[in-house]
């Protein structure tokens, strides 16, 4: 009998038998889930680490290549030192494609982009009447306003706010009400200080006074920023960290904010690292001469005033105490009016104040925002003109359009003279802009271009009664500079991308080298700060007779002058029969320029006169360092003369004059300048075992009150071998300073410490002869 075999027992098993395999791998699915899980993770985060290190290494790459081209502009590497435009300071990202090209979209892609500093304004040194300028909260009064009127009619109400404070001259009003035509609801003399009668103790806010027509009307929070920076005097100048700390002044602004587009407008144009490589922060201090009572007196007066205006920080100091303060206007001849009294108590001659240096703009670099703030409102004093909104825009797409300019003789003759009329542009101009090729006249009026050119030299200089900030043509090497980078896939995704921002001072890593070979240099360095009062440059003389002013300014020299006056078409008085040529002397640009330290010897009473005599070397190394020049006012006659050599054992002070043909190649060049006339050389004679000269200047005694003192004269006959300095009055009543050479012992004599030092070469020893004293 046959067996039958049992399929359905064999289909069961293996049914369970795939059951169970299906288990399992859900089982290690399920254990190796996280082992999967991690190890995707490790591979992204892996690849993110490679984007944003890629990232980091391309922003790093974008911001040393900025480095290296910015680098160029440094005077020591640059091939135009004196001045810096866009195209230098432009950085230019491409990169050579056979080397890396970095603007790959399926790669690594970088792109740098920089901004020179030094075309912003300085925060830490800008004066309220330019931040007035950069918030539009400054306007005019357009009819005369009494102190008994309830309405103040101006030109323009634009930039102000519905209520606030204005400052109307040294009078503080509130206002509650605005209008396009002006302010209403007044309340007139705010904070005034009065005495028990109701006068006006004239200082601090005034009571309600009358003001005349186009006096500026300036809203109080452009104050509320330098009274800040003014705020803590023990600790110093206050200077912000970033523009958005701006916000911390709104104590001081009286409507209790500082408005709302404030930040967005300061951060268009100014910068807090604008002031980097300025030069020294404040200018040179002069003596006050009153005697102040602390709580009591603002009117301080001071031997110079030269570099005060309205709006010029201060710095008032006896050696212990210092305080700072802003200045309100300026009185009488000599006087200096502060928005406060002073705080401590001052004693005549024993205290010093000194004005804040406001540093310069890049005018070849500057934006038109930045160049309208700075033309906006400029006005001399004692005049009606003034730079109005449009003259401020028109002047501004001048300079863009002219630019770059090569100094302030190339941006004085191809700005200022031709748009104010007075010359026209020059033939050899590089550009023609527009608004001058039309020949539609001038574009602004001659004190508005007087009013520019002087804020360009120096701004805080006293005959602006508005100012801003001065003008310079080259980068301080401070940059700000922006990175981008993006880390694509090879399909073109984007995987990653970073931006930075940074603010560095941009100096090359290699050997570097400053000279000051030019004249131009050197009038550079001393003409904002005005530290060094006695130096006097050369070849050209540039340092006219302007009054008091020590060191002089250069306005009239480089404007021009017609007969010793400053030449103003208009005003300067000129006859019928005459063609006015006016005289315009700039520092020269050849490589030919000297500094001469302590070539003035000051001589008080009056301040207009100023000599020097002293004896100078042959070798032709430092040949141009050895003139003595020398200035004077115009109606001080001078008289020259010149010695022969000397013998050995003369006496001083007895030369015997060398007549005959020209000196010899090896004799010493000596050349004074006047303002009457161009640079004269004088020849002072030189034997051939005399290499030292003597020379003899004398002077109108007139022109002096001090006495002279004979000690040089007893000091050099112990020492035959020694030169020494003798001073003596002769029985002409003429002042005499005498450089001797004794023997033919080859000497120098130098000044040190207001002294003449006199010693041999080689010769640790020397002996002091003393100028002049009282």
């Amino acid at each position: 009998m046959n067996s039958r075999p049992n399929f359905r027992r064999d289909q069961g098993r293996s049914g369970f038998a795939v059951l169970s395999v299906l288990f399992v791998l859900i089982a290690l699915l399920i254990l190796c889930a996280p082992f999967l899980m991690t190890a995707r993770n490790a591979s992204r985060a892996s690849h993110q680490l490679s984007d944003r290190v890629q990232s980091r290494l391309a922003l790093d790459a974008g911001i040393k290549h900025a480095r290296a081209q910015l680098g160029g502009s440094h005077p020591s590497l640059d091939a135009t030192p004196y001045f810096d435009d866009l195209d230098e300071l432009t950085v230019e990202s491409a990169l050579p494609p056979e080397f890396w090209n970095n603007h790959d979209p399926k790669g690594v892609m970088w792109d740098v982009e920089s901004e020179d500093v030094s075309g912003r304004i300085d925060l830490g040194s800008a004066p309220p009447q330019l931040f007035a300028n950069m918030v539009g909260s400054v306007t005019r009064l357009a009819d005369p306003l009494k102190s008994k009127a309830k309405e103040i009619k101006v030109l323009s109400t634009r930039g102000f706010e519905p209520e606030g404070f204005l400052w109307v001259g040294p009078e503080l009003v509130r206002y509650a009400e605005l209008t396009d035509e002006g302010f209403g609801v007044l309340t007139r003399g705010l904070t005034a200080n009065v005495d028990q009668d109701g006068n006006w103790t004239g200082c601090g806010p005034a009571p309600a006074l009358d003001h005349a027509i186009n006096v500026a009307v300036i809203d109080q929070r452009a104050f509320s920023i330098p009274l800040w920076r003014i705020s803590d005097a023990a600790r110093g100048l206050r200077s912000f960290d970033s523009v958005e700390q701006v916000r911390d002044c709104e104590p001081l602004a009286l409507a209790g904010s500082l408005g709302r587009d404030l930040i967005k407008e300061l951060d268009r144009r100014a910068s807090v690292y604008a002031g980097v490589r300025g030069g020294p922060e404040w200018q040179r201090a002069v003596r006050i001469t009153n005697s102040i009572k602390a709580g009591e007196g603002c009117v301080v007066r001071v031997s110079e005033r030269r570099n005060f205006n309205p709006g010029t920080t201060v710095m008032i100091t006896d050696g212990r105490m210092v305080e700072y303060g802003l200045v309100l206007a300026l009185v009488d001849a000599d006087g200096v009016k502060l928005t406060q009294p002073v705080r401590l108590d001052y004693q005549g001659y024993h205290a010093t104040m000194a004005p804040l240096a406001r540093r310069p703009v890049n005018v070849n670099v500057a934006s038109a925002l930045v160049l309208e703030s700075l033309f906006l409102n400029l006005q001399l004093n004692g005049r009606s003109a003034r730079i109005s909104r449009d003259e401020a825009a028109g002047l501004a797409a001048l300079c863009i359009e002219s630019r770059p300019f090569t100094g302030l003789e190339d941006f004085l003759r191809r700005v200022v003279l031709p748009a104010a009329g007075v010359e026209p542009l020059p033939k050899d101009a590089p550009v023609t802009p527009a608004a001058l090729a039309n020949a539609s006249g001038a574009m602004i009026d001659v004190d508005d271009g007087l009013a520019v050119y002087a804020n360009a030299l120096n701004a805080n200089d006293e005959r602006l009664a508005y100012s801003t900030m001065p003008l310079s043509f080259v980068s301080r090497d401070v940059y700000r500079m922006q990175a981008r980078t993006a880390v694509n896939a090879v399909s073109g995704v984007l995987r990653s991308s970073g931006v930075r921002e940074e603010v560095a001072l941009v100096i090359p890593q290699r050997d570097l080298l400053s000279v000051f070979a030019r004249q131009e240099d050197f009038e550079e360095q001393l003409r904002l700060t005005g530290d060094a009062p006695l130096f006097a440059t050369g070849p050209n003389s540039t340092s006219r007779f302007d009054g008091p002013s020590v060191p002089p300014s250069r306005l009239f020299a480089h404007w021009g002058t017609w007969k010793d006056q400053p030449y103003v078409p208009g005003r300067t008085a000129v006859a019928e029969d005459e063609v006015p040529i006016p005289e315009t002397l700039f520092a020269s640009h050849e490589d030919a320029g000297w500094c001469r330290w302590r070539a003035l010897s000051a001589w008080r009473r009056p301040p207009s006169s100023r000599a020097a005599c002293c004896t100078s070397t042959t070798r032709p190394a430092i040949s141009r360092a050895a003139t003595c020049p020398m200035s004077r006012s115009p109606t001080r006659p001078w008289t020259r003369r010149c010695s022969g050599r000397r013998r050995r054992g003369a006496s001083p002070g007895r030369s015997r004059p060398r007549s005959g043909s020209s000196p010899r190649p090896s004799a010493t060049e000596r050349s004074w300048t006047s303002v009457a006339g161009p640079w004269t050389p004088t020849a002072c004679g030189s034997g051939s075992r005399a290499p030292t000269s003597c020379c003899a200047c004398s002077m109108d005694p007139a022109t002096t009150r001090r006495p002279c003192s004979p000690s040089a004269a007893r000091r050099a006959s112990r020492s035959p071998r020694a030169t020494a300095r003798a001073w003596a009055r002769t029985p002409g009543a003429t002042w005499r300073s005498t450089c001797a050479a004794i023997g033919r012992t080859r000497s120098t004599c130098r000044s040190t410490a207001g002294s003449w030092a006199c010693a041999r070469p080689g010769s640790p020893s020397s002996r002091r002869a003393s100028p002049p004293t009282r």
